[in-house]
Formats: structure tokens, sequence, C-alpha cells
């Protein structure tokens, strides 16, 4: 049986250069890490290793591995570029959720569209299926549209530990990647 390790992210926002304003929907608390994990309880049937990475919680039970982002000082979303570090990635199978994510049923059968050497995202199917060529010029030419995508990384799923690339390309370049793009979907 494959390892699994589910992962989830819950950043306490403070001010940075990269942010420049506070969007009060984009703050989560301890409880809905709780919820997320009694999601996966009640529909996942398979044994894993829950892991959430945060710069502050309050957390202290069996069974939630804590992982501190801190020394990133990342804001929000881009601290999904640290889950493909080799020192948090696990070996077996990796499975990250959002944690506005509603889980409505079983997903064992999820796991099996994991593709072996790739990272593994969600299709933006609610989007034109032009989005990526129209976007861009539909919004007047806005630099948040520039690299818009059909990608969305409110689940995503990986084997092992080999993704370093990613977090060390990403880190290589951090401070025109947080200007240079809206959001971790188009940076990856």
């Amino acid at each position: 049986m494959t390892r699994i390790n589910i992962y989830c992210i819950k950043t306490v926002h403070t001010e940075t250069p990269y942010q420049m304003e506070f969007d009060p929907s984009e703050y989560y608390t301890d409880e809905h890490v709780y919820q997320l994990k009694a999601q996966i309880d009640a529909n996942f049937s398979e044994p894993y290793n829950f892991n959430l990475l945060t710069n502050q919680t309050t957390i202290a039970v069996p069974g939630i591995n804590i992982i501190d982002v801190n020394e990133y000082n990342l804001w929000g979303w881009w601290n999904k570029m640290m889950l493909f570090d080799e020192s948090i990635s696990g070996d077996g199978l990796n499975i990250y959720f959002d944690l506005d994510t509603v889980i409505q049923r079983d997903f064992d059968q999820m796991c099996d569209f994991a593709v072996k050497d790739k990272l593994t995202m969600l299709y933006c199917y609610w989007k034109p299926i032009d989005w990526e060529q129209v976007a861009y010029k539909s919004s007047g030419y806005d630099k948040a549209f520039k690299h818009s995508t059909l990608f969305n990384s409110s689940i995503m799923m990986w084997h092992g530990n080999d993704l370093q690339h990613i977090t060390d390309l990403f880190l290589e370049n951090l401070d025109q990647n947080l200007l240079h793009f809206r959001g971790n979907d188009e940076y990856l």
C-alpha cells in the first residue's frame, strides 16, 4: 500500500510588501483545518498522514502534523510552492486541499488519477475554453491576467518528493515571481 500524505495550508496574514490589501474572505482559522480533516475522515477510507503548513496555529492534537512556514514569510496561497520541497513532501502519494474545499463524497478513487512524475491539478471547467487566449485582452490588458490559466491548485496530487525543482525555481526568483504572477496557479 502506498503511503498517503494529505496537506493543507493556513496562513495568518501579516503585512508584506507583496500583498497590497487584505481580503477577509482569505482568512482561515484553525476551525477550518478541523472541518477539512473531518470531511476527509468521513469520505476517505485509506490511512493517511495529515499535515498543516502554517505560520501560526493553536492546534496541538494527535493526528495533525504541524509544519512551520514562518521562515519563508509568504502570503497565503504562495505557501503552496513550499509543498514540493523535499523536506515537506513525503514518500508515496501527496494530496493537497485548499481549506475552502468541500468534500461531498468518497474520494478514494481520485488517487488513481495522480500521474507518476508529474503534478496533477484541477482543470477549470468553469472558465471559458478560450480563457487563456482572451482573459488578458478582455481585461483591458490588466497585468493580473497576463498569465491566465485553465489550471487550478485547490486540489493537487504528486508522488514522492522529486518535485523539488518547483520550489527551487520559485525561490530563486522570489521577488520577480511574486510580483509578476497573480497567484500560484499562473506560476505553475
